[in-house]
């Protein structure tokens, strides 16, 4: 590729991008699918100034013949100098404030779109929570950190949790035809690999749940047909052991396939759909789990982690 790689980078709203470029030995960005931070690494040759804790980036990259795109706002975590270098990482979430933060509490009659919006605004972060109609009767958080607390949860009920550019996000996750589709030549790629894992896939899932109220137990059946997943747990009600079942129904299926490409820069996004073509028996679509791009004065590599 002819294409000259190119980035912008505001620090608290002032372009440093000129002062950077002369220096510049590599800017990467770690976009993450689900709950980890997106993060920005930045490498510059020789003294540098450092910027201060919590000092705010706003960093574009792309190329100079077709343009820049926005990766985010970013809020500095740590620097660190060497005799020869500069090296800065900032994170999508300013992790100073108290989401870390261990602490024991209970939750009761909350939806759990409420739960998440209480929390956002405990920590003063902007918020975007569905899953209104997951009522939670009563729930325990001993010891745990907030964050902790949402994964936990997400992972429970199937969530999309995400924190970027300081905002919680707390979705359903979304059908194919919703997400956006990056398609991928695998004969294009810089290289590649593929791995198929020998695992049960299940086309169903049985809930057993304990209708106090009528003092018998119930089943909730999500999917159709066999293999079927058995699933028993201290579901609350039926809502809430349908949508559990729905989320371990594709957390049992998940990971048959792993691989990972390389490919020169390209505008991708983790949470989105790979589709491989030339790929022989490996052609289809794939979730993307995590993108790293990496750029240079004359090199811009992006890889790809994905799964089905």
């Amino acid at each position: 590729m002819n294409f000259t790689p190119n980035f912008k980078i505001l620090a608290n709203n002032r372009d440093v991008t000129e002062h950077i470029q002369k220096n510049l030995i590599t800017l990467r960005f770690k976009d993450e699918a689900g709950i980890l931070s997106d993060e920005i690494t930045l490498e510059v040759a020789g003294e540098f100034r450092r910027p201060k804790y919590q000092d705010k980036l706003k960093v574009w990259i792309g190329y100079k013949e077709s343009g820049l795109w926005y990766c985010g706002d970013f809020c500095v975590q740590s620097s660190e100098r060497t005799q020869h270098s500069t090296t800065i990482t900032a994170t999508g979430v300013d992790f100073s404030n108290t989401l870390k933060e261990k602490k024991s509490r209970s939750w009761e009659k909350l939806s759990l779109k409420e739960i998440v919006e209480k929390i956002a605004k405990e920590h003063q972060l902007g918020f975007q929570a569905e899953f209104e109609e997951a009522k939670i009767v009563y729930l325990a958080q001993s010891d745990e950190s907030d964050l902790s607390f949402l994964k936990r949860l997400a992972k429970e009920y199937g969530a999309m949790f995400s924190i970027k550019d300081n905002k919680i996000l707390f979705l359903y996750k979304k059908e194919s035809e919703k997400l956006p589709v990056t398609r991928v030549n695998l004969l294009e790629t810089i290289s590649f690999s593929i791995k198929h894992s020998n695992k049960t896939i299940y086309l169903s899932a049985r809930a057993i749940w304990h209708d106090t109220e009528e003092n018998k137990n119930k089943e909730v059946v999500v999917g159709n047909g066999m293999p079927q997943l058995r699933i028993e747990s201290a579901f609350k009600n039926s809502s809430d052991a349908k949508l559990k079942a729905q989320a371990k129904l594709k957390n049992a299926n998940s990971g048959s396939i792993n691989g990972r490409l390389s490919i020169y820069g390209s505008k991708i996004y983790a949470g989105g759909l790979l589709e491989l073509n030339n790929a022989g028996s490996d052609n289809g679509v794939y979730q993307i789990n995590s993108v790293n791009h990496t750029l240079s004065v004359d090199r811009f590599i992006t890889d790809v982690e994905f799964e089905k």
